[in-house]
């Protein structure tokens, strides 16, 4: 079962194939399933057809920036780039976000992102406690005391969500970034 998925469905399974297919087709994207859940050789070589071996000139040289990650530089990967005249070049070790936009077109929207869910739920906080202050200093104890811990409940409230994007969503913020 696992050939024929690898070989008719990108790795997935016919139940979420249906799915990835639909996505694939939407999206200018290839979307690759394996049972590690890593990188490897095989996805390596496989990117390398996807973007360069039906290019219009492939006669001229292509150069490709690639990380020192094992599974760029295996000799089927390197035998393959070859044939469709890639040339790679590896970037040394810490140096990946200079030559990588992807690392700062994908990572940096998530991040301002998040940020601006952070600031969002500072502000309703802090208008919350103005709330339970002015509150306080009204005359009326009794009816103040029941505001505010009704206030402290909402405050309590106010958490990070964190949840997963969906198939679609993750594929979408992909392909747009």
């Amino acid at each position: 079962m696992h050939e024929e998925n690898n070989a008719l469905r990108n790795g997935f399974g016919t139940t979420v194939w249906k799915e990835i297919e639909r996505l694939m087709n939407k999206y200018p994207c290839q979307i690759y399933d394996n049972k590690t859940a890593w990188w490897n050789t095989d996805l390596s070589v496989k990117f390398l057809e996807y973007h360069f071996a039906t290019r219009s000139n492939r006669d001229d040289n292509v150069l490709l920036l690639w990380d020192d990650f094992s599974a760029h530089w295996t000799q089927p990967v390197l035998d393959y780039a070859s044939s469709i005249n890639v040339i790679l070049h590896k970037v040394p070790p810490k140096y990946t976000y200079v030559c990588q936009p992807a690392d700062s077109s994908w990572n940096k929207p998530f991040k301002v992102a998040h940020r601006q869910g952070e600031s969002e739920r500072q502000r309703k906080k802090d208008k919350l406690n103005a709330k339970i202050l002015l509150i306080q200093k009204s005359d009326d104890r009794e009816q103040a005391s029941r505001k505010v811990v009704c206030l402290r409940k909402k405050l309590n409230n106010i958490r990070l969500h964190l949840a997963a994007p969906s198939r679609p969503q993750m594929t979408d913020w992909i392909t747009s970034s």
